[in-house]
């Protein structure tokens, strides 16, 4: 299976060069569950645009350190892509920023939340069972670093994670064949602490960063996540007749 990754930025360079791009961390985080799978990527935020929607047997879409509110050109681009590979039954994965665009280009509404950042290690609660969801976690911790949130979800989306800070945690998108994620199974407990410490030199409040800190000790389910959203790209492929 071939999975193309739109990366929608750039970690700051210092990032960069300590834990690599994060087209490469989610390459990492999938390619040991599934051997002989696929990647390519794809710079969207510079306007690399895959040549069709269905060069790729899936797409995931990454974050960013923009919002979606912003309106650039490549995000009103990218949105015409995503809702083009829904229209084709091309299976599509949104983390943080994916999440966000998902929601955006299907009829929701995202903004910088009052809530403030997100940081640190998030426990969201699973509210909808799905034939995909094995192993059957009734919840899920994954490390977070967000502000903005989807706060209108679209007609077409269910949720089914949710937290009292981000309550849609988690989306399915039944015949638009997506799925997406606030939080961000592709980060290592050292990138997720380096980004907390970047927020912090940003200005982040000292005891919110301490908080931070310390909920990375927190066991986290990036192994479940990625598990799930292999079986639902699988079980999308099966069900719509592709070859695995």
């Amino acid at each position: 299976m071939h999975i193309g990754i739109l990366q929608t930025g750039r970690a700051r360079q210092s990032l960069l060069e300590r834990h690599g791009s994060f087209a490469g961390m989610f390459e990492r985080w999938l390619a040991e569950r599934r051997p002989g799978l696929a990647f390519s990527a794809f710079d969207v935020h510079e306007d690399g645009f895959p040549a069709r929607v269905d060069t790729c047997d899936a797409w995931l879409i990454t974050g960013s350190p923009q919002g979606v509110y912003e309106r650039d050109p490549w995000m009103l681009r990218l949105e015409g892509f995503v809702r083009d590979a829904a229209a084709a039954g091309v299976p599509q994965v949104g983390i943080c920023f994916g999440h966000q665009i998902l929601a955006s280009a299907f009829g929701g509404e995202v903004v910088q939340s009052e809530r403030g950042w997100g940081m640190g290690t998030h426990v969201v609660e699973v509210i909808e069972r799905r034939s995909w969801m094995v192993p059957g976690n009734v919840a899920l911790a994954l490390h977070v670093s967000h502000q903005d949130q989807v706060v209108e979800t679209p007609a077409c989306a269910r949720l089914v994670a949710t937290s009292d800070f981000c309550p849609a945690s988690a989306l399915v998108y039944p015949e638009q064949r997506a799925l997406s994620f606030q939080g961000h199974p592709e980060h290592s407990r050292a990138f997720a602490s380096d980004l907390i410490e970047l927020r912090r030199t940003q200005g982040m409040d000292e005891r919110a960063a301490e908080r931070a800190r310390a909920s990375l000790e927190t066991p986290t389910d990036e192994d479940v996540v990625a598990e799930w959203v292999l079986r639902f790209i699988e079980e999308v492929r099966a069900r719509d007749g592709s070859p695995r």
